[in-house]
């Protein structure tokens, strides 16, 4: 959706800039939805660019606010907001165990009384393995954790995520030390200035490449911002311009 004040009298479709626009408007298949004057001295100036499958609820109603020599623009337009995703995974938060107690229980378990250990190879392997799972439920049970599951940007690479991890890092040792502060805005301001970088660069890329297509380059912009996938229900969002 497309709107402001053009400046290009788009009801002059004689008009050289007005032709051009519209030309260029057809190629990204974006059509203006306001139909009447909207400046003092008349003039389609100021517009409401949509596409064909992004329908309004509302016709666009052109309101003169009685201050402005440029007409007020009111529309109701029905968008879908995608669902979250949320995902979940279960863990044992090992960075908690504590050995001396993990070494206790092991030695009051049925592994470490030869009397009760079975001469089965197999027999002794089950016998381990519960032995050893049940001890690990009495000091660490197990944990589920969910979170909101959010795909990474395109331009996020390994170079990203190294930085990113090397900033957590950092982040953890600056709560516990004054020291490592300093170091971790250092490298918390390296890490977005890297993310800056990789979002221009992908960017000029993909607008590099599809330069001379023009109907490409919108697809590709729409994949990025999600157009097509599933979606939620719909939300009427009332817009002024």
């Amino acid at each position: 959706m497309v709107v402001g004040d053009l400046n290009i009298r788009l009801d002059r479709p004689d008009n050289p800039h007005s032709r051009r626009l519209l030309e260029l408007l057809a190629t990204y298949d974006l059509s203006c939805r306001v139909s009447s004057a909207t400046h003092d001295h008349g003039g389609l100036l100021d517009v409401v660019l949509t596409r064909s499958d992004t329908p309004l609820t509302s016709t666009v109603a052109v309101i003169d606010t009685g201050f402005s020599n440029h007409r007020l623009l009111r529309w109701t337009c029905s968008l879908q907001r995608p669902p979250p995703v949320y995902a979940s995974t279960t863990y044992r938060p090992w960075g908690r165990l504590d050995v001396d107690a993990f070494r206790l229980e092991l030695q009051q378990s049925a592994l470490c009384r030869g009397e009760v250990l079975p001469n089965d190879a197999d027999a002794l392997a089950d016998l381990y393995s519960s032995e050893l799972t049940a001890t690990v439920d009495r000091l660490l049970p197990l944990r589920t954790t969910t979170w909101r599951n959010r795909p990474s940007d395109p331009w996020f690479d390994d170079d990203c995520r190294s930085a990113k991890r090397r900033c957590r890092r950092l982040e953890r040792r600056a709560q516990k030390s004054a020291a490592a502060h300093t170091e971790w805005k250092s490298e918390l301001r390296a890490y977005r200035c890297l993310i800056g970088r990789k979002r221009v660069a992908f960017w000029k890329s993909l607008i590099t490449e599809h330069r001379s297509r023009p109907r490409q380059l919108w697809k590709s912009i729409n994949t990025l911002l999600g157009r097509g996938r599933p979606h939620g229900s719909d939300d009427d969002i009332s817009a002024e311009a």
